[in-house]
């Protein structure tokens, strides 16, 4: 049995990301540390493995951060900071102002940001 994130995993500040950094003209290929694969595509290297894939699903699973008005920029500095490596600290603090100004209208509410989790979660045994 396992969890991790699947596909669409952070994918609203992923983009947020992307697109900050391409305002600046900052390639964001090579930045993306995250792989979140598909349940297909997890299943099916399972299986060329020898697991019998028993129990696979993708769902959404909205996690508040913590720190309120910083949650956002504590989660980008600890789980994304590859997409800021190179920058001047002047350029981070631009990069997660103008994510946390796209975000906000989707992902902070009642002073809370959120997360955008999409997890797997598969059963598979050995055969």
């Amino acid at each position: 049995m396992a969890e991790f994130g699947g596909k669409g995993n952070v994918q609203a500040i992923a983009t947020a990301l992307e697109n900050a950094l391409e305002a600046i003209n900052i390639p964001t290929q090579a930045l993306n540390p995250w792989y979140f694969p598909s349940i297909g595509e997890y299943a099916t290297l399972l299986e060329h493995q020898g697991f019998d894939v028993i129990h696979a699903m993708l769902f959404a699973r909205p996690t508040p951060l913590a720190e309120g008005e910083a949650g956002m920029a504590n989660w980008i500095q600890m789980f994304a900071s590859s997409f800021l490596a190179g920058l001047s600290s002047e350029q981070q603090i631009q990069i997660i102002r103008v994510v946390e100004e796209y975000l906000k209208p989707m992902l902070y509410q009642q002073g809370t940001w959120t997360a955008d989790y999409r997890r797997i979660r598969i059963v598979a045994i050995k055969l």
